[in-house]
């Protein structure tokens, strides 16, 4: 038997009397948790991200200001939106699978990995947008000199976004991506009599 395969068997303990005591795999539980709390962070980041775009023109003192006044990572673009509505709608998703994996549903596989696929896009997209955001807010900060937000800002703080990117953005989908599908994975498997849907 292959060793990823071990928790399609139950195991079982002989008890006296003649009752066997079925024991599950643990790993749907870890599994489910770990992506509940991805997600929450997820929608967590998602609203602390459009909070920042509108508490922006505070930052930069009194008057009107324009969103061309504004640092480019904090212009709301169009992609910047479609963007921000993706990661609420994922992380959505993965706060479903999530649910479902601690339940030991089969369902949980299937929005894991539907997730995972969409999620490695908007990884490689997110990793996309904070690099081109680099050279365009460094001349932002050469010509804004005077900006709260200039003097605060972190030359560095452009490939730090990009690492935290690749990291955060990818790291989960790859190992969701290679536990359910490479591995085959199935959370119902070794639930106690429960109808799997």
């Amino acid at each position: 038997m292959l060793p990823w395969h071990k928790e399609h068997t139950l195991s079982t303990m002989s008890e006296p009397g003649g009752l066997d005591m079925t024991t599950p795999p643990a790993w749907p539980k870890a599994i489910g948790i770990t992506s509940i709390v991805w997600a929450g962070l997820g929608l967590t980041c998602g609203v602390c991200a459009i909070g920042g775009i509108l508490v922006a023109p505070m930052a930069l003192g009194p008057g009107p200001h324009m969103p061309e006044d504004m640092p480019p990572t904090m212009r709301f673009n169009g992609l910047m939106w479609v963007w921000t509505a993706l990661g609420f709608l994922l992380s959505g998703v993965l706060l479903a699978a999530g649910i479902a994996c601690v339940r030991r549903m089969n369902v949980g596989r299937v929005l894991h990995l539907v997730w995972a696929v969409f999620g490695v896009i908007s990884g490689l997209g997110s990793v996309y947008l904070n690099w081109s955001n680099i050279e365009p807010m460094n001349q932002w900060v050469r010509e804004n000199p005077g900006s709260p937000l200039a003097k605060g800002h972190n030359p560095a703080s452009g490939w730090i976004g990009v690492g935290m990117a690749l990291i955060f953005g990818l790291a989960w989908p790859l190992f969701i991506l290679f536990w359910f599908g490479a591995l085959g994975k199935r959370p119902e498997a070794g639930a106690p009599d429960r109808k799997v849907i």
